[in-house]
């Protein structure tokens, strides 16, 4: 099993590294969105790989595809209060 696959990935909207930076220059709407989305793209591409193992662990899968569709609702739930 390679370290890739060993790594789970984040979900969306990290924090920043320094707390008083966060105070000064809070992330947009749109950087919130595409962290958001990012966040997808990475836990889907890590559950196509679990997907490919000799032996998949669903229960690991399972909480990446809970991850997808919470990281989906808070982007677009960031999306529609743009406008």
């Amino acid at each position: 099993m390679g370290l890739a696959l060993m790594i789970r990935p984040k979900a969306c909207v990290m924090p920043w590294p320094d707390p008083e930076l966060a105070k000064v220059a809070p992330l947009s709407t749109d950087a919130q969105a595409n962290q958001c989305l990012a966040a997808i793209l990475l836990n889907a591409d890590a559950g196509i790989r679990w997907l490919d193992r000799p032996e998949p662990c669903l229960g690991e899968l399972r909480a990446l595809l809970l991850e997808i569709v919470r990281d989906g609702h808070k982007a677009a739930a960031l999306l529609a209060d743009r406008d």
